[in-house]
């Protein structure tokens, strides 16, 4: 998704991405972003955003906010364990 995101709007004047910060806070009713720098774990600092993309993972920060503020939204949420099965194979020998 970010490689898409960047070829298709990199040029675009309202385009950001940001890496080596850690996502702290979704302030919804300010379209802001707190991060964190992960670099020094010190720096912290608000980003505006129009269109906020939540591609953070499993503990998602911008899903639970989304939950959180949106009382009317519907989601599920899972775990991969329900769909798979750990085999052990031996391996044959050389």
């Amino acid at each position: 998704m970010a490689r898409f995101l960047k070829d298709q709007h990199g040029n675009d004047a309202y385009y950001s991405e940001r890496y080596g910060t850690k996502l702290m806070y979704v302030d919804s009713e300010n379209h802001r972003v707190l991060l964190r720098n992960n670099k020094d774990g010190k720096e912290e600092y608000y980003l505006d955003y129009d269109l906020l993309v939540g591609a953070d993972g499993g503990r998602s920060v911008v899903r639970d906010s989304f939950v959180r503020d949106n009382y009317d939204f519907e989601m599920d949420f899972g775990d991969i364990f329900n769909y798979f099965r750990a085999v052990h194979v031996k391996r044959p020998k050389a």
